[in-house]
């Protein structure tokens, strides 16, 4: 079974989950990046993510839809998921894919996940998990991960 983590991670908490998670997978990791690689300033960033923006976004190397099982990370900035989740979603709608989203924040995802599965309709969400970083331990997360494949296999 091919599976793949896509993430978008500025701090690199976001990074670090998406590691932990294709690492006890067997997955394979592909960083969302903006356009240029232009680098984030997330207050700006936080701002677009409240009003669904969608900033460009360098196009994947990959195709997710080659794909069996598809997780998708990213952190929470104001309550909602970054905003180029939503440039994401636009570009690769994953229509038909297994996929599980992940989230990381400092406390609360907000409406993030909610968000995500309006953003992508027409995938098949098989799960969701918040993850409260710094992360001191990635057993439930590892625990969860295999759980979501489990489902696929």
């Amino acid at each position: 079974m091919r599976t793949l983590v896509l993430y978008f991670s500025v701090s690199g908490n976001t990074e670090k989950v998406a590691q932990a998670i294709a690492g006890a997978v067997d997955g394979e990791t592909i960083r969302v990046q903006p356009k240029g690689k232009k680098k984030v300033i997330i207050p700006i960033a936080a701002f677009q993510s409240v009003f669904k923006a969608s900033p460009a976004m360098d196009p994947l190397p990959i195709e997710p839809a080659e794909y069996d099982l598809i997780f998708v990370g990213y952190p929470v900035w104001a309550g909602h998921a970054a905003p180029w989740m939503n440039s994401l979603s636009r570009s690769y709608p994953l229509a038909g894919r297994n996929v599980a989203f992940f989230c990381t924040c400092g406390n609360s995802a907000g409406k993030s996940l909610e968000q995500m599965r309006e953003n992508f309709p027409n995938a098949n969400v098989l799960d969701t998990m918040k993850v409260v970083t710094p992360m001191k331990d990635d057993a439930d997360l590892v625990a969860w991960a295999k759980e979501v494949v489990r489902q696929v296999r």
